[in-house]
C-alpha cells in the first residue's frame, strides 16, 4: 500500500502574496544588515570577517568594504522590486555564501558568540540561528528568483 500526500491547489494570488511578504522583509532585512555596516567603522566588521578564518588577511578589508554594499544594494533592488531577479539571484549566492562560512565554522568550533550579521545592531544571532534563518532565506530567495509573474515591481 503506498502513502500519497493529498494534492492541495493553493491559489496563485495566495502564492504571489507570500511571495511579495517574504520578498519585502527579506529586502528589508538585508538593507538593515548592509546599512549597520556601513554607518560603524570598517574596523569592527573586519574583524567578524577574521573571525571566520575562511578569508586571507590581505583581503579581508576589501571583503569588508564589498559585502555591506552588497547587501544594501541588493536589499533596495528586492524590496522595491527593482532588477527582482537578478537581486534575488545576487543575494541567493550571496547567502550561500554566508551559510558555507558558518557551517565550517560550526565544524571546526571556532569560539564566536555572534554572527556579526547586522554589523553590532540591535539584532544578535547565534551561529546556529544564523544559518537557520540564512536556510529560509535562500530557499525564499530562489523561489523568488525563478518565479515567472512579477507583482508590485518597478
Amino acid at each position: 500500500m503506498r502513502f500519497a500526500f493529498p494534492k492541495i491547489k493553493i491559489p496563485e494570488r495566495v502564492t504571489l502574496g507570500v511571495l511579495l511578504a517574504a520578498r519585502s522583509a527579506i529586502g528589508a532585512l538585508f538593507f538593515y544588515s548592509g546599512f549597520s555596516k556601513l554607518i560603524q567603522p570598517i574596523e569592527y566588521f573586519e574583524v567578524a570577517v577574521g573571525f571566520y578564518q575562511v578569508v586571507p588577511e590581505a583581503v579581508t578589508h576589501q571583503v569588508s568594504l564589498v559585502i555591506p554594499w552588497i547587501e544594501l544594494i541588493g536589499g533596495s533592488f528586492l524590496f522595491l522590486g527593482y532588477m527582482q531577479e537578478t537581486a534575488a539571484g545576487t543575494l541567493a549566492v550571496l547567502t550561500g555564501l554566508f551559510q558555507l562560512v558558518l557551517g565550517q565554522a560550526v565544524v571546526r568550533r571556532l569560539p564566536i558568540d555572534e554572527c556579526g550579521c547586522f554589523g553590532g545592531g540591535f539584532v544578535h544571532l547565534t551561529l546556529y540561528q544564523s544559518f537557520v534563518l540564512d536556510t529560509v532565506m535562500l530557499l525564499l530567495l530562489i523561489q523568488i528568483a525563478t518565479t515567472e509573474r512579477k507583482i508590485l515591481c518597478l
